[in-house]
């Protein structure tokens, strides 16, 4: 088969795009791909009001009618179909070649691979045994479902919890010859955020050259034989009576192509995060919490639709992975248009002081990322907030000590993590974002340059020192280690609102990864969905003190995946 596939430098190029937004803070764990606002792909034409495959009945249809087969150009026949070059279908197409179905093909709607997520969650790895890192498999598949309300399948779970381990092994493997290690972090500190354990599952692929891993595991797949096609986008899924045969991939300039896959479909093409009307459809609550769109590129649902089409439906209730890292100048709100303008990365997910605009504290700062845009956008109109701090920032952060892509303080994990940037990477943070975080040498000051009611904010400011004297949050139960007084001046503060990762509402699968269908929650014959494609495992919210669990997902999936087709 011909191929189109870019080589592993010259993806790497592409990565400048971030530089900028990201220098000093290269944690790509949870740092987001550039969103370049791609709308290619399937169609999004509405039908009338119908029951709706997410389980939302008396509304327009979102997923749209399936598109009329096109004539194609080209016909190609092979083994398996992966339908997206990201973090799960990269992974998943090395997979089949190492186990020998090298007739695989991935197609890819943009031009080049996603990103791979440095940040593994996953439960005893080789690296994690190496260094006594323990978590409780049970205990961590019910504090996921407690996360979840229970809205998920709890058998996709455990199988997370069962199989993390050996799928990571097997791409730490992989990617050894590189010089690519795999680490466990150790140095959890009391292991807690806040009131909420932070369990032992971090684990971090160590890239030499650079920090995405993701090139090398497609340069294993092409090695092992496999092909792949970009510019290339999913139009639709082809069926025998009720069994997935394969796909119409392609688009109207470049000619559309047949593609017959003889064992099966596979579709990882993420989410709908980078199409901002479906998103205020399918989770207009989560959207309005969000300043800035960092999903990736053309993560538009095709596959989701395509699924449906095809006979299966996805979770009734939205997730989104929603950060709170972004910022934006004074008087911004939450919501599509987004009005942020730069990635706060972990500097933004420190429990400081935060306030509405009209300059009252709302919540326990000490919760998780999403936790906290939840209760702005309940506590305020512009459903955002802002964020304070003093002249003691850094210190501040050393007693906070929090984990994870929040993490500020340096590792002393034994093989090196390299987590915790210190204070440069705070004042690094700072310099750039100078234009948009406000500083004053008085409350009073702070209050003007962000639009705050200055008597107000200086009331709540002297409640909150008063509360930290005391060290009992009276208000709200902020732990008295993250109840830290702001006195010392300069003082600081920036409008803070959520940034946009990904959705994780996706196709409903079973433990096999099949894509059910909607009639009786049996498997759809050849058709499979891996990573942000796939549902069953996230609802309402990303449990993200589970560290990397979705990136861990998508590899476990995208191995057990490639297991069952080989």
């Amino acid at each position: 088969m011909e191929t189109n596939a870019m080589d592993r430098r010259t993806f790497l190029g592409a990565g400048a795009l971030l530089g900028g937004a990201l220098a000093g803070n290269a944690l790509w764990g949870c740092t987001p791909q550039t969103s370049l606002g791609s709308t290619e792909g399937a169609s999004t034409e509405k039908q009338e009001k119908t029951s709706s495959p997410s389980g939302t009945a008396n509304e327009e249809s979102w997923y749209g009618t399936e598109p009329e087969t096109p004539d194609v150009s080209e016909t190609l026949d092979v083994d398996v179909l992966v339908c997206g070059a990201g973090h799960s279908g990269v992974a998943c197409a090395a997979v089949l070649g190492a186990k020998g179905v090298s007739n695989t093909l991935v197609v890819e709607k943009n031009p080049t691979i996603g990103t791979g997520r440095t940040y593994i969650g996953a439960i005893d790895t080789t690296a994690q045994k190496a260094a006594d890192a323990k978590c409780d498999k049970m205990t961590a598949v019910n504090e996921l479902a407690r996360y979840a309300s229970n809205r998920c399948d709890e058998q996709l779970l455990k199988l997370w919890a069962d199989r993390s381990g050996e799928a990571i092994d097997f791409f730490a493997d992989e990617l050894a010859e590189f010089g690519i290690t795999h680490v466990a972090e150790t140095d959890l500190g009391e292991g807690r955020h806040g009131y909420y354990d932070c369990p032992n599952v971090h684990t971090k692929f160590i890239v030499p050259d650079d920090e995405n891993y993701l090139p090398y595991l497609q340069q294993k797949a092409e090695d092992y034989g496999v092909t792949f096609r970009f510019d290339t986008p999913l139009v639709k899924l082809l069926k025998d009576n009720d069994k997935v045969v394969g796909a119409i991939v392609g688009s109207e300039d470049n000619g559309y192509i047949q593609v017959n896959a003889k064992k099966g479909v596979v579709l990882a093409c993420g989410g709908y995060a980078n199409d901002p009307e479906l998103l205020q459809k399918l989770n207009p609550v989560g959207q309005e919490t969000v300043v800035l769109d960092t999903s990736q590129a053309g993560d538009t649902g095709d596959a989701i639709k395509a699924g449906i089409w095809a006979g299966g439906f996805k979770d009734a209730v939205a997730s989104a992975m929603v950060f709170d890292r972004a910022i934006g100048n004074p008087g911004i709100k939450g919501g599509y248009p987004y009005e942020g303008s730069g990635f706060f990365m972990n500097f933004g997910s420190q429990p400081f002081l935060r306030v509405t605009y009209n300059g009252k504290r709302f919540c326990n700062e000490a919760a998780p990322y999403d936790f906290t845009l939840h209760s702005a956008w309940v506590a305020s109109p512009e459903h955002i907030c802002c964020v304070l701090w003093d002249a003691n920032y850094y210190e501040n952060a050393e007693a906070f000590h929090t984990l994870g892509c929040s993490r500020i303080v340096p590792s002393n994990a034994s093989p090196a993590t390299g987590e915790g940037g210190g204070k440069a990477a705070m004042d690094a943070t700072l310099e750039m974002y100078a234009d948009a975080i406000q500083k004053a040498d008085t409350l009073e000051e702070l209050a003007e340059k962000l639009g705050i009611p200055s008597d107000t904010l200086v009331a709540t400011v002297d409640r909150y020192n008063e509360l930290a004297e005391k060290g009992v949050d009276e208000d709200f139960g902020k732990p008295a280690r993250d109840l830290i007084a702001l006195k010392t001046p300069p003082f600081y503060g920036v409008p803070l609102g959520g940034s946009l990762l990904t959705t994780m509402d996706g196709l409903r699968i079973n433990s096999n990864l099949q894509v059910l269908n909607q009639a009786d929650y049996e498997p759809i014959e050849g058709l499979y969905a891996i990573g942000d494609t796939s549902g069953g495992f996230f609802c309402n919210n990303y449990p993200e003190l589970y560290v990397g669990v979705a990136s861990g997902r998508s590899l476990t999936w995208a191995y057990l995946a490639a297991l069952e087709l080989a």
